[in-house]
């Protein structure tokens, strides 16, 4: 059988198991990640503009992707998405297994199931990564290029992973560095026209750079920091025993050396951010496969393999126990507590209603209707940078008269006290508003 047929075959068995280990996705909630972000895409979809109308710290791509699970479900996203990022740990790691330690893996906690931006990022980063170390054509090195600047544009932590690359590329070969690195604009720059298109570009510094300058330490986690990080990792303890029994074999061969470093990059750009969620720890996953399978012989693969299904099938067992029997077992307890992402009843509003919702909080929605988001923290972001700016977002005509927002409890006095409004609901810190626009 030839290694294309190989493979095939491969990437064949990967879907099977991704689509089968998933399954368990589809007795959960949607996270109100996956809500917010399919509310972007529907919003710009329907002619609103990223940074004015629709308020996140995003980069622009990372809300057009979201167009696909709008048309093929969020399910057969993440399945197709895992298989993708399966199937080139493999190829990389140069052997069939590390994808299957990958899947199994995503699959022990419901925070790695999510389809968040971490599997778009690891499905750039992760093919240009195979195609600069294979080496194999003109065209290999331009995708890889273009596949980091898709990358940049989806998550700006990825400069992190792309880092590494560009090091193996410039001490490898920095001919073919100068020449194809510029593939790396594309993407930038058609996200670049498209916001000279909407007439944003002057607000991209407040909300893509401007919010996470703000948001630069992580005291609002308190105690729960390192508890979530260790829960996170616990899942992956074989993979982290395997490698301190062989961490000794590394050698200062360039491959070794740039694993090494994507990895402890990937490590710390979990820790980039307002929070640590659970499934920021994705990232780091794919970096550990490779990094253990560059270095183990195949007897360590083989028991480390035996720990990883022992976790996986533990973890299996619980989600269909709960699922069944409506009984919260301790794994799902402990990430509820650690996570604070317990699923909620979803508020019933009036049918027809337009909610603008809040990255902040755990409301889900009827994306479908949305047509303005806001995050429920940019009030106070905006009284900081001009204190008229909170009472003009309010009041913009450019909102929908009946629109819902969702902002804390502290900014009630504070930034709307004066104008007309009235709750329509209360969700934990934050309350729904309708604000009078007559008022």
């Amino acid at each position: 059988m030839t290694q294309i047929n190989c493979n095939f075959l491969c990437l064949g068995l990967y879907l099977a198991f991704s689509t089968l280990s998933r399954i368990v996705y589809l007795t959960l909630y949607p996270n109100y990640d996956e809500w917010y972000y399919l509310a972007c895409w529907n919003a710009i979809k329907n002619g609103e503009a990223l940074y004015r109308t629709i308020l996140d710290n995003k980069p622009p791509l990372a809300y057009f992707l979201y167009a696909v699970p709008d048309n093929i479900s969020l399910f057969a996203t993440q399945t197709i998405l895992s298989t993708i990022v399966a199937f080139f740990t493999a190829l990389i790691a140069r052997h069939y297994a590390a994808g299957m330690f990958f899947l199994m893996i995503t699959a022990t906690l419901p925070s790695f199931l999510e389809l968040n931006l971490e599997y778009w990022v690891l499905g750039c980063i992760l093919p240009a990564y195979y195609y600069l170390f294979e080496k194999k054509s003109i065209w290999g090195y331009r995708f890889a290029y273009f596949l980091c600047g898709a990358a940049l544009m989806i998550k700006q932590h990825s400069l992190l992973l792309v880092l590494p690359l560009v090091l193996y590329n410039l001490w490898t070969d920095p001919r073919h560095f100068w020449r194809n690195a510029y593939f790396a604009l594309i993407l930038p720059l058609f996200c670049l026209f498209y916001l000279v298109y909407c007439s944003t570009t002057h607000l991209v510094y407040d909300w893509l750079i401007g919010y996470n300058l703000w948001y630069k330490n992580l005291s609002e986690t308190g105690k729960y920091i390192w508890k979530r990080f260790i829960y996170g990792q616990f899942f992956l303890l074989p993979l982290y025993v395997g490698l301190g029994l062989v961490i000794l074999s590394i050698k200062s061969n360039i491959r070794h050396l740039i694993l090494l470093l994507a990895f402890v990059l990937s490590l710390s750009s979990v820790w980039i951010g307002k929070e640590l969620y659970l499934h920021y720890q994705i990232l780091i996953i794919p970096f550990l496969i490779l990094l253990f399978f560059e270095l183990a012989p195949q007897k360590k693969i083989k028991s480390i393999m035996a720990g990883v299904a022992v976790f996986f099938l533990l973890s299996q067992a619980t989600y269909f126990y709960t699922y069944l029997t409506g009984t919260n077992t301790w794994m799902k307890k402990l990430e509820g507590v650690l996570s604070y992402q317990e699923q909620k009843q979803i508020p019933i509003l009036a049918k027809g209603r337009v909610l603008v919702f809040s990255a902040e909080s755990h409301i889900g929605l009827d994306y479908r209707q949305v047509k303005h988001i806001a995050v429920c923290s940019c009030l106070e972001y905006l009284n900081r940078n001009n204190p008229h700016s909170a009472r003009q977002l309010l009041s913009c005509d450019l909102y929908l008269k009946n629109a819902i927002y969702v902002v804390p409890k502290s900014c009630l006095k504070r930034y709307v006290g004066s104008l007309g409004y009235r709750i329509v609901f209360e969700y934990q810190d934050n309350v729904g508003i309708e604000i009078d626009h007559c008022a």
